[in-house]
């Protein structure tokens, strides 16, 4: 199996879909399967017990729910992308006031922390304070202003992050790409899939360049390539159960590849080799597709 996968990420994800399609009993098997898997491979268990309280809630399961969401609680203080979870599924099932009541203590937390930097949270991860604190602010001060709640002195100070964002890095934007070899391997396989990626590996490389292009003219973010491979979505698909020709997989294959896999950095210099893997200078190569 690669390595790139995180299996239970993928399972996460494969929970995810389940639940948009409407079989919540089978989304929780999966994201049951997905924690005891991050158990067993004594890996983070936050996103997929903050995904299965989300849909334990749905099932009106409330006391195994917020079982789950104690047991994460403490991430607040340790990753940003714990705050949105945490905080949009508390607030998606009707438990916004819970969620400022946790973003409060999490808030607090951070602020007596001001004076560093960096810190090392319970789990022994590396926390950017000012980012973190920066994110729970903000959450808190959307989630009080959609509560009819008047402004306090946490919410002046989110403003005041809010007009000096120091330090606070580019939102990244990645496209995933089929190098050469695999995608002649996708459509040898599905060959209908070229009305999706391009007839030629030619057309599907200036799409993406033409794509990034015009991401990178129109928001100010960083900019990147994640190269997928026909095993990886395999494989992806295996750990769910599910064919991999069917389109949702794909698609979810690719949304994970685009946050998980492994970025190359665009554009590179116009006399650094391309991004496409052909082995031309970038100003010979996909450069000139982005005006095509």
């Amino acid at each position: 199996m690669a390595d790139v996968l995180d299996v239970p990420v993928v399972l996460t994800v494969a929970a995810e879909f389940t639940a948009r399609a409407g079989d919540v009993q089978a989304a929780l098997a999966l994201a049951d399967r997905a924690v005891d898997e991050a158990r067993a491979q004594h890996a983070e268990e936050w996103g997929p017990r903050s995904f299965r309280a989300a849909i334990l809630l749905r099932l009106g399961r409330l006391d195994d729910a917020m079982a789950d969401l104690a047991a994460v609680r403490p991430m607040l203080t340790e990753s940003t992308e714990a705050v949105t979870v945490i905080t949009r599924v508390l607030t998606d099932h009707g438990q916004a006031d819970l969620a400022v009541q946790w973003l409060t203590v999490a808030v607090e937390t951070m602020l007596k922390r001001h004076e560093a930097l960096t810190v090392y949270g319970p789990s022994g991860t590396r926390v950017d304070v000012a980012e973190l604190t920066f994110a729970l602010l903000s959450a808190r001060k959307r989630l009080r202003h959609d509560l009819g709640l008047p402004p306090d002195k946490h919410d002046d100070l989110a403003n005041s992050f809010q007009n000096d964002p120091a330090g606070m890095q580019p939102d990244l934007h990645t496209e995933t790409f089929w190098p050469r070899g695999e995608f002649e391997r996708l459509l040898e396989r599905w060959p209908a899939l070229h009305q999706e990626v391009g007839e030629t590996w030619d057309d599907h490389r200036a799409k993406v360049e033409r794509r990034l292009t015009l991401f990178k003219e129109s928001v100010a973010a960083t900019t990147a390539v994640v190269s997928v491979s026909v095993d990886e979505l395999v494989d992806f698909a295996e750990i769910i159960g599910v064919d991999p020709g069917l389109t949702e997989i794909r698609v979810d294959y690719l949304n994970y590849m685009a946050e998980h896999g492994q970025v190359t950095a665009w554009p590179p210099g116009r006399n650094d080799a391309c991004w496409c893997g052909s082995g031309a200078k970038y100003k010979k190569c996909c450069l000139p597709r982005s005006r095509g």
